[in-house]
């Protein structure tokens, strides 16, 4: 008998713990849904409609972020902080690592801070991102250009 009651604890237990897993953060189980109020009420109906349009807490930073952190970056290159220029654009490529136009703004800041060979790197990244964009293809090839000019030339 008290080998059956440990058991029965130890599952208990088990199932203590896998609902504890669902934590508040997990969507409701499809049953769960919270009943609507009443529909007599027009400010319930405002309030729910805001409650379901509001983001998710654990969602993905989008391309509107990587381009706000690129325009950071520029702005912090026009007030002379080229550093700070760079850890933005680092940044945004860590958000978004597809998007070429960040690799070769990165690989021209590198350029500009004498770093050639890092220059190089980044913008091979960028040209490779690139393939089937005409414009951002020529912004490559013009950069690996001038690039080859710079590690010819010291």
């Amino acid at each position: 008998m008290a080998r059956l009651m440990c058991r029965l604890f130890l599952f208990a237990g088990l199932l203590t713990l896998l609902a504890g897993c669902a934590g508040p953060g997990s969507p409701p189980a499809p049953g769960d849904a919270p009943s609507t109020s009443s529909a007599g009420d027009p400010d319930d109906s405002v309030s729910g409609s805001a409650a379901e349009s509001s983001p998710s807490p654990v969602s993905r930073p989008g391309p509107g972020l990587s381009l706000a952190l690129r325009e950071d970056s520029r702005a912090a290159l026009e007030a002379g902080d080229p550093g700070r220029a760079i850890a933005l654009l680092e940044r945004a490529i860590r958000i978004e690592p597809r998007r070429p136009e960040l690799w070769l703004d990165l690989a021209e800041l590198h350029l500009d801070q004498g770093r050639p060979a890092r220059a190089q790197q980044m913008a091979d990244r960028g040209a490779a991102l690139a393939r089937g964009q005409p414009e951002l293809e020529r912004r490559a090839s013009q950069l690996l250009e001038r690039i080859a000019r710079v590690a010819r030339s010291g």
